[in-house]
């Protein structure tokens, strides 16, 4: 009886990407280069038996880069951390095989830690990226600093703040918030105080917007983080922005910020409507804070209502609503003082009830 033996023969659709290889009866596929595309590689192995009968088999090999290596040109480096950051703050297109690339500690996400871990790997701080580094759960949160405005520009300066109570283990910061593009526009986001060493990536969207991503090999203690310069496009007393903050990966709730425009000097202004019946808008204005006393008096002089009463009001404009229903027709008076550290000012008005 006559033995029938095969032959075997094996070639692939990207010979760069990937050597086939066939030893008796065993195919071995070795990857020469990672690659980054979502397309698997195409291998066809093609048996051939004594009397020349053939049979083919196909499979699909996919050459997928190492954790970390978002590039996929077989280094992990700093260049794949700015890709990382980029991705985080939307700035873009990747394949799925780079995303999953990115997430260098293998936890399903990909945020500004694993830029991290890439960062401190290729400064050899860290031995490899096989999903043994988790992030440190450092009590702190992202803040809103103290803005400033330049009132003639139409800007306003907000900080970002890094506040912690164990700082030692900051290694990425993000932050993620959203405003009313019709109120303002962000015009910069600059990053002057960061340690040396670390890499940042902002994107703002028309649609209001904004991501901001930082990391670092070495840890960063409390600071100012980023600076946000934002610009008015509407006659606005109030603007405002929220947001959330993340350190290590881990989401920190920011309060809404509402920013009031800080007026030059002090002011009371005329009441609208006037004459009213019953209810009328009072707006007065504070360049620095104050203690504020609104008062109405009759034509007699005598304090009929106290509209506000109150210490350490912020700088800003203020609209104030009142209601008189419980006071007959007539003129009357209505008086402001407000005193802050440097200065004091007093100023009267006449308005008209009518019922």
């Amino acid at each position: 009886m006559v033995q029938e033996r095969s032959f075997y023969t094996a070639t692939n659709s990207d010979a760069e990407a990937v050597s086939a290889t066939i030893s008796k009866d065993t195919l071995t596929l070795i990857a020469l280069d990672p690659s980054t595309a979502d397309d698997s590689v195409t291998v066809t192995v093609t048996a051939t038996d004594s009397l020349g009968k053939k049979a083919t088999q196909i499979v699909y090999v996919q050459v997928t880069p190492a954790a970390g290596d978002a590039s996929g040109d077989g280094i992990v480096n700093s260049a794949d951390a700015v890709l990382v950051l980029n991705n985080v703050v939307g700035k873009g297109d990747y394949t799925f095989v780079q995303v999953a690339a990115m997430d260098a500690n293998k936890d399903g996400k990909v945020n500004s830690f694993d830029a991290s871990l890439i960062l401190q790997y290729a400064v050899g701080k860290i031995k490899s990226l096989d999903g043994s580094s988790k992030a440190a759960d450092v009590a702190g949160k992202i803040t809103w600093g103290e803005t400033e405005q330049i009132a003639e520009e139409g800007l306003i300066k907000l900080p970002l703040v890094l506040e912690t109570r164990n700082g030692n283990g900051t290694f990425s910061v993000d932050f993620a918030g959203s405003f009313d593009a019709e109120q303002f526009t962000i015009e910069a986001v600059d990053f002057n105080n960061l340690p040396e060493g670390w890499m940042s990536a902002y994107h703002v969207s028309e649609d209001g917007n904004v991501k901001v991503a930082l990391a670092g090999a070495t840890p960063m203690t409390d600071r100012e983080v980023a600076l946000l310069t934002l610009r008015k496009v509407a006659d606005l007393d109030v603007v405002s922005i929220s947001g959330s903050g993340y350190i290590n990966g881990i989401t920190y709730d920011m309060a809404e910020l509402a920013i009031r425009e800080i007026p030059t000097e002090f002011a009371l202004e005329q009441n609208y409507p006037n004459p009213f019946n019953p209810s009328t808008t009072i707006k007065y204005a504070l360049p620095e804070v104050a203690d504020v006393k609104i008062e109405v008096y009759n034509v007699m002089g005598q304090r009929v209502q106290t509209l506000v009463n109150a210490r350490g009001v912020k700088a800003g404009t203020y609209t104030l609503r009142a209601d008189f229903s419980s006071l007959a027709s007539g003129m009357y008076i209505y008086k402001i003082e407000a005193r802050s550290e440097n200065q004091s000012f007093v100023q009267t008005k006449m308005m008209k009830l009518i019922k």
